[in-house]
């Protein structure tokens, strides 16, 4: 990110001394998005805000209704040329993996922990027989 001199902070979290968001500029538009899951975001120096530069054509709408419509604005890009090319968690094996992962998330770290406890044992007995 390009260094701006500004702190990002999400809307809605702090208000200045008049009761205002400090978050969020002369347009309502946040400083910051939490977007779930992998999105494909701007390429960086793009406004998001003007949909020729980004493709995505609903964020401003997403904004004008404070959040409660349009609220997938991030799944609809009309130009991909103009997004950092995520891999799709639905589609390719970058997606199958992804979904794998958030399925067996405790299986796998489980399986991780008994390797690392495996592979000290075998060479705790490696040490101690070669002692």
């Amino acid at each position: 990110m390009i260094n701006t001199g500004k702190e990002i902070h999400f809307p809605g979290l702090y208000k200045n001394a008049n009761g205002t968001d400090k978050y969020l500029d002369s347009n309502n538009f946040p400083w910051a998005i939490l977007v779930p899951g992998a999105w494909k975001y701007p390429y960086e120096g793009l406004d998001i805000r003007k949909d020729t530069q980004t493709g995505y054509k609903e964020f401003n709408l997403w904004v004008a209704s404070n959040g409660t419509s349009y609220k997938d604005w991030y799944k609809h890009i009309t130009n991909q040329a103009k997004v950092f090319p995520v891999p799709d968690e639905d589609s390719e094996l970058m997606g199958f993996l992804l979904r794998s992962m958030k399925k067996n998330a405790i299986l796998i770290a489980i399986l991780l922990i008994g390797a690392g406890a495996a592979v000290a044992y075998i060479l705790k007995r490696r040490t101690l027989s070669q002692a």
